[in-house]
């Protein structure tokens, strides 16, 4: 620019015949051209690659122009290399100045590429954060939907099926057999004596002997098999099987709580259970499947309890 103002101005004298301006415009130019090559140095050592070569090409046109000075003064014997030096000087500094302004450039579109590529990484890390914070949150709702959906089907205290979840797994039970023609049978369970136990023994040791009940029969049944607690002491149990089957599970449930022990500060803790017997006929439904089971469970008790009995309609 400096260059391009001083020709500029250099014309404008010449056109009007301003010879003091004209030579103090090229003594100004003159003095401060080395000015221009320490400047590009002190660029250079401060870790400007593209001053160096600007301090280069520079220094070369500077010397020309001495040695120019030089020459016209008389001082240096005039030659051909001498005469053609300013102007292959120049050239040389034009040259210097374009490949300064290309390694400008160069550096300008690398530190452009370099911020692109790392806004496109810190975008991408961005969309993976937010994926995982998403797939996070997914997760940890589909696993507060599946434990409050699980709450809700189970009993708290023994986690078996509530009564409602019971009702509507037996009646899917039902109405499969019901389908496909297959025998089903449903048992009502009752704790013997359970209000002394709570009496005796307290409540907490009640709970215990609930859940201590509860897990007995659970590890004696089948993954098809619907166990459930209907509230209180009552629990009742559906299984895909015939007569001779299911009295053999209730027999082998029987003797299992039979065997039931648990230790309290008050002594030991023994249980047993009646059980009522119902099976499927065509005509039925749950509630009155149930029903039947429970009249059975009911004689059971009123003949000693720790006993099996199957509905018939002489109950």
């Amino acid at each position: 620019i400096f260059m391009m103002l001083n020709a500029v101005f250099l014309l404008f004298c010449a056109l009007f015949n301003l010879t003091a301006l004209a030579v103090l415009s090229i003594t100004v130019a003159l003095l401060l051209y080395p000015m221009m090559s320490v400047a590009g140095v002190v660029r250079w050592r401060q870790g400007s690659t593209d001053a160096a070569v600007f301090a280069l090409a520079w220094s070369l046109l500077v010397v020309g122009l001495v040695v120019q000075a030089l020459r016209d003064l008389g001082l240096v014997e005039h030659s051909i290399m001498n005469y053609y030096w300013p102007a292959f000087a120049s050239f040389v500094e034009m040259l210097g100045i374009m490949a300064a302004m290309g390694i400008k450039v160069r550096r300008l579109r690398l530190q452009k590429d370099q911020a692109e590529h790392r806004y496109t990484e810190q975008l991408e890390m961005s969309k993976a954060e937010l994926e995982a914070q998403v797939v996070a949150r997914t997760r940890e709702l589909e696993q507060a939907k599946l434990a409050a959906e699980h709450e809700a089907r189970t009993d708290p205290l023994t986690g078996v099926y509530n009564r409602r979840s019971f009702f509507i797994e037996a009646g899917k039970r039902m109405n499969l057999a019901l389908r496909k023609h297959q025998p089903l049978s449903i048992m009502m369970f009752d704790i013997d004596h359970f209000k002394s136990v709570n009496d005796t023994f307290g409540h907490s040791i009640g709970d215990e002997a609930l859940r201590v009940f509860s897990d007995s029969v659970v590890q004696n049944l089948r993954d098809s098999d619907v166990w459930g607690r209907l509230g209180g002491e009552e629990f009742a149990l559906v299984l895909s099987e015939d007569r001779e089957g299911t009295l053999q599970t209730a027999q082998r449930l029987r003797q299992a709580i039979g065997q039931i022990v648990i230790n309290t500060p008050s002594g030991e803790l023994r249980m047993t259970a009646s059980i009522g017997v119902a099976y499927l006929q065509s005509d039925h439904n749950i509630e009155l499947l149930l029903n039947k089971a429970d009249d059975a469970l009911y004689k059971a008790k009123n003949q000693g309890r720790d006993q099996i009995v199957e509905y018939s309609e002489a109950l």
